[in-house]
């Protein structure tokens, strides 16, 4: 049996508490240190001048203020209705976790990140980037009623 897992594998209570008990998975997940863009490497350089380790949620969360502070930049206001309508036009975003852009139905389109684990040890092993012209997806397409 193959483990695959969810973007919660990356976390450190994960590994704190399967240590190498993982012999070989598979999970997809947000980020990974190793994304070789200017923006994740400087996030990765400012963040380990403050001597903490790094998961993906903190680029997760840098990613989500910024975007929101975008959105109130391009608003011009902080009325809610302006922002909201600012985020729903947010196209290519350059984020740590990597260019970012919301559908029609607000949903984020960005890159996936996909890690091996071998013995306990991460390992990126492909970026996925998404089609920004596929059509939209439900996820129960293939269900029948």
């Amino acid at each position: 049996m193959l483990p695959l897992g969810s973007d919660g594998w990356g976390s450190e209570s994960f590994f704190r508490m399967s240590g190498t008990s993982v012999p070989i998975g598979y999970y997809c997940t947000h980020w990974a240190e190793e994304i070789d863009t200017p923006i994740s490497k400087d996030f990765v350089r400012r963040y380990k001048q403050a001597g903490r380790p790094i998961y993906p949620q903190e680029a997760l969360g840098y990613d989500a203020v910024m975007v929101l502070a975008d959105a109130v930049q391009r608003a011009g206001s902080t009325d809610t209705g302006c922002i909201c309508q600012a985020l729903s036009q947010t196209r290519s975003f350059p984020g740590v976790t990597g260019d970012i852009t919301f559908d029609p139905q607000g949903d984020p389109v960005k890159p996936a990140v996909m890690i091996r684990i071998v013995d306990g040890r991460q390992e990126t092993i492909r970026i996925i980037h998404p089609e920004m012209n596929a059509p939209p997806s439900t996820g129960y397409e293939n269900e029948q009623p």
